[in-house]
């Protein structure tokens, strides 16, 4: 679903935009905000109907999408998009990345999907803070680097961070 949701997005809003699941790939979507480049978007589970996630998404000059995903424990995802990739699924590989020339961090990639591959974020405060104030994040596998520009990244990420705790609210107050 979250691929429907990107291709319809690129072509309604004209901007290369995708989403990517971890598990199921049954997500609604809602458009939250534009904030230059990036925009977000809240899920929640077609089965629940429950919030999820709020993602922003941008894409880079070879056409590769980078979602920044803040998921509703507050844990940090990062999933990079590519309607050309043919990926087999649930395999994970070795991944590194920065922003700008800090340090490096290290994780893995796992198959969301034939187009999608995410990374769960162990040092979430972090890199979600380097990502911010950041100017260009580089994601390197054992095939390519794929560098992304993080301009407005700062706005967009704030407002990231206001849509998962309205959403997250919402949810608490909806089930007491």
């Amino acid at each position: 679903m979250r691929g429907f949701v990107a291709a319809r997005g690129a072509v309604l809003l004209g901007a290369a935009l995708a989403v990517g699941a971890t598990g199921a790939a049954e997500a609604k979507d809602s458009q939250e905000y534009t904030a230059g480049q990036w925009t977000g978007y809240a899920y929640t589970d077609d089965t629940s109907g429950q919030f999820t996630d709020c993602t922003a998404w941008a894409s880079n000059d070879d056409g590769i999408q980078i979602g920044i995903s803040v998921l509703k424990d507050w844990s940090l995802q990062l999933y990079l998009y590519s309607k050309s990739w043919n990926l087999p699924d649930n395999q994970s590989y070795p991944v590194s990345y920065w922003v700008d020339r800090g340090g490096q961090y290290h994780g893995k990639v796992v198959t969301s999907g034939k187009s999608t591959v995410y990374v769960d974020v162990d040092e979430d405060n972090d890199v979600f803070q380097d990502l911010k104030v950041g100017r260009e994040l580089t994601v390197r596998t054992s095939a390519d680097d794929y560098v992304f520009n993080l301009a407005g990244s700062g706005n967009a990420l704030s407002q990231l961070v206001d849509c998962v705790d309205r959403h997250a609210k919402s949810t608490a107050s909806n089930s007491n």
